[in-house]
């Protein structure tokens, strides 16, 4: 089993399977490669997988761009709270694999993708 270091290193390799929850989802990829990432939320916020959305054949295609997008922010009844909307889009040759998540803090703070260990 090879571990890939970033989502950007799923480019070029054929997704065979997509393991999810609300905090983590890792990537199958030929040749036993595997990626895991995880919801990240800097000191003081906390991040979560929203939704993941897997067009019908991506899970079987060839990666061919990853897609980062900061959406902005959500209105929430709380003056204390800013809740930052984010995602990821994995295209590949057959249809994307959208990863909608989120970061809530006092809107200092921000969240993001990052590695993890199995």
């Amino acid at each position: 089993m090879t571990i890939l270091e970033s989502i950007n290193d799923l480019v070029g390799k054929v997704i065979v399977r997509l393991y999810a929850d609300e905090n983590y989802i890792v990537f199958r990829c030929n040749n036993d490669e595997w990626l895991s990432l995880h919801a990240y939320g800097d000191c003081c916020s906390a991040s979560w997988i929203e939704t993941i959305e897997i067009i019908p054949g991506a899970v079987g295609s060839t990666v061919t761009e990853i897609i980062c997008n900061h959406l902005g922010q959500m209105d929430t009844d709380s003056v204390d709270e800013c809740i930052q909307k984010y995602n990821t889009i994995v295209r590949t040759y057959k249809g994307d694999i959208c990863i909608e998540y989120r970061n809530s803090s006092n809107g200092y703070y921000g969240g993001s993708l990052e590695n993890s260990s199995f």
